[in-house]
């Protein structure tokens, strides 16, 4: 079985988060909205918040001495078309409201309250859910994982939290 990664961070100024409308010609989600990110490089498997970093850095233009709190706080772990993927989902703050555009989709500020106006993944759809109900500022970690259409979130090291 062919193992790939993801790193997606959701950066935080104030009360709003940067998100990325991904662009028409993506293969996967096309047009649908989602933090900054990307694959992750084989010899960064090891390392995903360095494949976090990278991919800020290329997508904004904000660097790693710009970004606070950067914490993993959820792994979604799936299976699409024979491939497992580990999809490591990130949050952070940066003071820098400045930011590079990308041919990856369109950045903009968004506010909290504003997220659900957009279509999102639907396992970002759950993550962002969740997040947001946890509270922003907890530091665990869970693991999600989807498996034929019923999604999970667990605390991670804990007992099965919750299923959607």
């Amino acid at each position: 079985m062919k193992v790939n990664g993801v790193a997606e961070t959701f950066l935080r100024h104030g009360d709003c988060y940067l998100l990325m409308k991904r662009s028409a010609f993506k293969q996967h989600y096309p047009n649908v909205w989602a933090g900054v990110g990307g694959g992750i490089e084989p010899e960064e498997f090891a390392h995903p918040r360095q494949a976090a970093l990278r991919e800020i850095w290329e997508e904004t233009g904000v660097c790693a001495e710009h970004i606070a709190n950067l914490r993993l706080r959820y792994l979604h772990i799936s299976q699409q078309d024979g491939t497992l993927i580990y999809h490591y989902v990130y949050f952070g703050q940066t003071l820098q409201t400045a930011i590079r555009q990308t041919e990856e989709g369109a950045l903009f500020w968004i506010p909290r309250q504003q997220f659900f106006d957009r279509e999102f993944s639907p396992a970002a759809t759950e993550i962002l859910r969740h997040y947001f109900a946890t509270g922003i500022d907890t530091k665990d970690l869970y693991v999600f994982t989807t498996n034929n259409g019923f999604s999970t979130v667990t605390p991670f090291g804990q007992e099965k939290q919750s299923s959607c």
